[in-house]
């Protein structure tokens, strides 16, 4: 289903006054409460403004059609994201274990080179001692 654009998240109470809007993250006006239209009174409370805020930036990122045809399932967003979470979290688990696992090896190659330079010194040491020797024994120094 083609869904219309509304306004972007996330959304945000704004007060000027005595009266207030819920603006998008572009500065845009989703709601007010009336009052900066000339009415007395606040056609809608604050309270339910705090609310309604909340709830859309709880939902970012939520297809409208998704939470619709949640909501008329009777199920709630909560259980119905459930499954979409769980396997969120599986995922985020083995991208942890394996930036690990690479960290390891990052240490373990690093203990390699390590050893390695060590064994490319003792044997740079090694010929030296061999060559002095061997002048030694051919009647040098």
């Amino acid at each position: 289903m083609s869904e219309i654009a509304h306004t972007s998240e996330p959304w945000r109470i704004e007060s000027v006054r005595d009266w207030f809007n819920i603006v998008g993250a572009d500065g845009s006006r989703a709601a007010s409460d009336g009052s900066a239209c000339g009415e007395y009174g606040p056609d809608m409370p604050m309270e339910n403004a705090r609310r309604i805020v909340a709830c859309v930036n709880a939902c970012r990122g939520i297809e409208t059609d998704a939470l619709e045809k949640t909501l008329s399932e009777g199920q709630t967003i909560l259980t119905s994201i459930q499954p979409t979470y769980r396997a969120l979290t599986i995922a985020q688990n083995d991208a942890i274990a394996a930036n690990d696992r690479a960290h390891v090896a990052a240490v373990e190659r690093s203990d390699a080179l390590r050893e390695r330079d060590e064994a490319r010194a003792k044997l740079r040491e090694a010929e030296q001692e061999i060559a002095y020797l061997n002048s030694r024994l051919n009647g040098g120094v």
